[in-house]
């Protein structure tokens, strides 16, 4: 008989944004050795992917005024990690936790919930260290912020009976250093379809492309920096594609002002564009954790062009592949010096990277250990 498992995750298992489609993956995973009942939270009307790997499925809700109690009652808290914390969802949660044998917490915005399984084991999968998150945002407020992350996490990493996951030895080592408590890494898994591209049957075309969740502030951020600050002393003829969902209207309206740039939206497969293209640019200044978009453009042979914050926890120093850029003009001498990159060198890449990253433990042989 399996035992029982309570997955409780942030946001929507499914594939529209990195992290999520690493929750799909681990809740598929789990399923095979659990029986899995799904708790996630509503966001920007998604739905979710695979349905079948759960015995039963909770769309939560947080409704404005929650979040307003809970920032005046927790104002000691971190916003990020109270804002989908549900007093009375706790409390009915906490009425039926003694018949799950783990629970699993995905994302730092549910772990409050940890609170009410106080005795349970339970496991905390960190994408994100918020308070490093937070000490990058240089005002005022971001200071604050940072107070109240380091308090919340401090809380939260303090209770009995934890395990903890995270995605890179950055934050292995952070997590250590801040909270002393130990944590195992698990990489981000890379999709079939990566595995599966043969530069055979792919001809390198003349475009770079953005990448990402584009309703997340900090891609949208670099996005625009790139056009302001880059674009205008880019000499040569270059086209760009732009891949993920939620860019809103204004950006929208920015980007059909150049005929060089193409907004591919939302697709099943970026990854044979992410593959056609010279490099992926990814000029980042904010947020923490490994970025998947930077571990599945280096899967698919493709160099990406970003900040030190982009490469975040990859440790991956191969020079044809990771060209790290402090100004402009760095963006300007790497785009020409990949203009003439080969199929060879992109199959080098991958072969070298898929040799260094892949990790053939996974979380799921790592939580069956635990019980």
């Amino acid at each position: 008989m399996k035992k029982k498992l309570l997955y409780l995750t942030a946001f929507p298992p499914n594939r529209m944004s990195a992290g999520q489609n690493y929750s799909r993956y681990t809740l598929e995973q789990l399923s095979e050795i659990f029986d899995v009942d799904l708790l996630y939270f509503d966001y920007k009307n998604q739905d979710i992917d695979g349905e079948d790997n759960c015995l039963s499925i909770e769309k939560i809700q947080v409704s404005k005024i929650c979040k307003l109690f809970n920032s005046i009652i927790l104002f000691f808290l971190n916003p990020i990690i109270t804002n989908r914390f549900n007093i009375i969802k706790a409390f009915k949660l906490h009425k039926i936790i003694k018949k799950y044998d783990i629970i699993y917490l995905d994302f730092s915005q549910v772990f409050l919930y940890g609170l009410i399984a106080f005795k349970k084991k339970k496991i905390f999968m960190v994408h994100d260290v918020i308070s490093q998150k937070c000490s990058r945002e240089k005002s005022l407020f971001g200071k604050i912020l940072y107070i109240q992350a380091f308090i919340t996490e401090k809380i939260i990493f303090s209770l009995p009976n934890i395990y903890v996951f995270c995605v890179s030895e950055k934050d292995k080592n952070l997590l250590k250093g801040y909270y002393k408590i130990k944590a195992e890494v698990v990489k981000h898994f890379i999709e079939k379809k990566i595995l599966l591209l043969n530069y055979n049957n792919i001809m390198i075309e003349n475009y770079f492309c953005f990448y990402g969740a584009w309703h997340r502030e900090e891609n949208t951020e670099g996005l625009i920096w790139f056009i302001k600050e880059v674009l205008p002393i880019l000499s040569i003829k270059i086209n760009f594609y732009i891949i993920g969902s939620g860019i809103n209207d204004n950006l929208k309206k920015k980007l059909n002002n150049f005929k060089n740039f193409k907004i591919i939206g939302y697709q099943d497969d970026p990854y044979i564009i992410i593959a056609k293209s010279k490099g992926l640019i990814a000029p980042l200044f904010r947020g923490a954790g490994v970025k998947a978009k930077v571990v599945e453009s280096l899967a698919c042979g493709t160099p990406v062009l970003g900040t030190e914050i982009t490469f975040e926890g990859i440790n991956f120093n191969d020079q044809k592949a990771i060209f790290v850029c402090s100004h402009p003009e760095d963006y300007i001498n790497y785009i020409n010096l990949l203009l003439s990159i080969t199929k060879l060198e992109k199959i080098n890449i991958r072969d070298k990277f898929l040799k260094f990253y892949i990790n053939n433990e996974s979380i799921t042989t790592k939580i069956s250990d635990l019980i």
